[in-house]
């Protein structure tokens, strides 16, 4: 994951081998440093530095079959090296299942492209809209939209009820954490669709509208390179300057991103701080929603 330059096939397909392992029944554990900085070292074997975290499977787990579906992976670019003695890692996850992704019926094609590039297949996701998700799903990808509280709403729910994830891109993140309406069951409560903000001023006053503010300039700052969301070599500026809102920020007065939010990537000279918002104006940011463990994550992009 680590290699230098990062390709397509050394950055990116490294998923869709791990995705094929899973769906073979093969534990995956993921090996990320505790203590590294970022593009640090991530653990040393025989005379490579790993970065950018590790994929590791057990010996064991090397079959005639699986040898195969790795020896495929190997001719596509993925990097693979094996163990020649014992060694110590951090490992942050085992993972035992493929996830589900569901496509926003709308606009989701966009994002196919990013499972195709990965070589993810077509039978890992489907189109569906946000009221037709189920606990069979596990993340909803919604690249470009206006959501509103009357076609969204069960968003809210699902993340609550299933633990869904949710990742959004484009101004589909300004105009969602703004969305706002009643309960389904309780019509007296408002709810507000503000995953990663604090309340703002009102209900609907959370996120600073993509009409409202300028973008960033990059060079941007990059942060917790211990987190898996973070496992990336180098800077994704240049991967946040296209679509209508490219970079996010709180209302003012009295907005704020919530404390159990991670600011990931950040422009610290954006235009619109301090006098639109407090910040910060965040190109990546994610964590549970509204900082509920109990909740699925979010991620806007």
């Amino acid at each position: 994951m680590g290699v230098t330059p990062q390709t397509i096939a050394n950055g990116l397909k490294p998923y869709g081998l791990v995705y094929a392992l899973l769906k073979a029944n093969v534990p995956v554990q993921w090996v990320i440093s505790s203590a590294k900085v970022k593009d640090g070292v991530d653990f040393s074997h025989n005379g490579v530095d790993y970065k950018s975290s590790a994929f590791i499977i057990s010996a064991n787990y090397l079959t005639t079959n699986i040898n195969s579906i790795i020896t495929t992976w190997v001719g596509k670019g993925v990097v693979v090296n094996t163990s020649v003695s014992s060694f110590s890692v951090d490992v942050t996850q085992t993972l035992k299942s493929a996830p589900f992704w569901v496509m926003d019926a709308q606009n989701g094609r966009i994002a196919v492209t990013f499972l195709t590039n990965a070589e993810i297949p077509a039978t890992a996701y489907i189109f569906k809209e946000p009221s037709q998700l189920t606990i069979c799903d596990d993340i909803y990808v919604m690249p470009h939209a206006d959501p509103t509280w009357a076609t969204h709403k069960n968003l809210w729910y699902w993340n609550r009820d299933y633990k869904g994830n949710i990742w959004a891109g484009c101004h589909a993140v300004s105009v969602l954490e703004n969305c706002f309406g009643p309960d389904i069951t309780t019509p007296a409560i408002t709810r507000r669709m503000n995953f990663l903000m604090s309340d703002g001023p009102s209900a609907g006053q959370n996120a600073l509208p993509f009409n409202n503010h300028g973008n960033g300039t990059p060079p941007f700052i990059s942060q917790y390179p211990t987190h898996p969301v973070m496992q990336f070599m180098g800077k994704t500026d240049d991967a946040h300057n296209n679509g209508s809102e490219k970079i996010f920020m709180p209302w003012k007065p009295g907005g704020s991103w919530r404390p159990s939010t991670y600011i990931g990537v950040y422009d610290p000279s954006q235009g619109d701080v301090p006098s639109k918002s407090d910040g910060p104006a965040a190109t990546v940011v994610f964590g549970r929603a509204f900082g509920d463990a109990n909740r699925g994550y979010v991620l806007y992009e």
